[in-house]
């Protein structure tokens, strides 16, 4: 019992290298059960998982359109094609629109507006593996050009009466779609993400990056950038939106 901390570590240890092909599999703590008090917030993890809803294309299309008249629509169209939690993508700044091996992206980090969990003003990350490169489909180069530069200004505004950042868009997101009986919270995004890239082949290790799940950015191996964009550019095949709707706007 007193050594089942460490060995979780290890077994954290051993997941990450075989991820990277260090080590060979499989992970030989993989059997090791959970302490009762882990064990049990697992078990309410998993469930709140499946009671999490997805959204199929053709209610993702709906929410396109009323969504597209939206003042944030950026903001949606960010975490549409990401899965990026709300406060993550709502806290960034026009210089974390930057570029990895040339490719077009956005840097999830800490910043003086932001921390980690608790220590976050306004808009904080959940933990150090929310810190991450994401890089951007095709469909949103447009979108990355307009805000990309060396401003260390928030890219996304505060809005009217908001404490923290994007919470206004979170509330008319989730309120439009209650309205018409659609899938709530932001969180729907990411589990689309997730459900269908590892439907289609990719992965569980270049999803869970991508997601803010694994690695942050220091750990990151050179050749995983490639991956990561090959990813996010065939989840934007498999969830194309109407290009009509991209209409240019002028940054919030």
């Amino acid at each position: 019992k007193v050594a089942k901390p460490d060995i979780y570590n290890i077994r954290g240890l051993f997941k990450h290298a075989i991820a990277h092909k260090v080590l060979e599999g499989p992970n030989p703590c993989l059997d090791i059960p959970a302490l009762p008090r882990q064990a049990k917030r697992e078990k309410s993890l998993k469930r709140a998982r499946n009671e999490e809803k997805y959204i199929s294309m053709e209610e993702m299309r709906e929410i396109d359109q009323f969504m597209s008249k939206d003042k944030q629509f950026d903001l949606y169209l960010l975490q549409r094609f990401t899965g990026t939690r709300q406060q993550e993508i709502a806290g960034i700044r026009c210089c974390d629109f930057g570029e990895q091996m040339g490719i077009k992206g956005v840097f999830i980090e800490a910043h003086a507006e932001r921390g980690h969990g608790i220590n976050g003003q306004k808009c904080g990350l959940k933990n150090l593996h929310s810190e991450r490169f994401i890089p951007l489909p095709t469909v949103l180069h447009d979108l990355w050009k307009k805000y990309s530069s060396k401003s260390k200004e928030m890219a996304f505004l505060l809005q009217s009466k908001e404490r923290n950042y994007g919470e206004n868009y979170r509330s008319r997101l989730q309120d439009k779609c209650k309205q018409r009986g659609l899938p709530t919270g932001s969180h729907c995004f990411r589990k689309c993400i997730t459900q269908d890239l590892t439907a289609n082949g990719v992965r569980d290790y270049v999803v869970e990056c991508i997601c803010g799940r694994d690695l942050p950015i220091p750990d990151y191996l050179h050749e995983d950038i490639g991956l990561f964009a090959k990813a996010v550019e065939l989840y934007a095949q498999l969830r194309p939106i109407d290009l009509e709707l991209l209409s240019p706007k002028s940054p919030q």
